[in-house]
């Protein structure tokens, strides 16, 4: 995956029934300084999860159905430790451990059995490369503090 903050982008996102297309429509518009609409039939619970993470941090989402809107909201607390349940995606959980570290948040993940297992091993190296102070423990994953510095890198 590459993560890359865009520039300039602008008008409506309609995603097919694609759970992985809602989901990276669902994420390019958390990255945007704009509200977005996003016209989806896929309201599937790796979605909603992400939904549900996306209005843990504060971001304004509405969804239905057919619809997803996002109103983006870059003001974070940093004292805040945001507290995220990616559900069973991987593809949300590795999103989101990223997200909170571009924007310096701390946060506590926590896994279900199926998450726990997965490999976070590339993540946890540019973690440790930025000095982002982390910690896994039984079902939980903390981001501590600390902010990614070199926001554009491949994974």
């Amino acid at each position: 995956m590459y993560l890359a903050f865009t520039k300039n982008f602008s008008g409506q996102i309609t995603a097919p029934s694609s759970k992985s297309e809602t989901l990276r429509y669902l994420f390019l518009s958390v990255l945007q300084n704009e509200e977005k609409t996003i016209y989806h039939n896929n309201p599937c619970d790796d979605v909603l999860n992400a939904i549900d993470c996306i209005r843990e941090l504060g971001i304004e989402t509405t969804a239905t159905k057919t619809t997803i809107k996002i109103s983006p909201n870059t003001a974070f607390d940093s004292q805040r430790i945001y507290n995220i349940n990616p559900g069973d995606s991987a593809f949300v959980y590795r999103f989101f451990l990223l997200f909170c570290v571009f924007f310096g948040l701390r946060a506590v993940f926590n896994l279900s059995e199926s998450l726990m297992t997965r490999p976070t091993d590339d993540i946890e190296k540019i973690f440790k490369k930025n000095n982002i102070q982390f910690e896994k423990k039984y079902n939980l994953f903390v981001i501590q503090g600390g902010k990614i510095k070199d926001k554009n890198f491949i994974f």
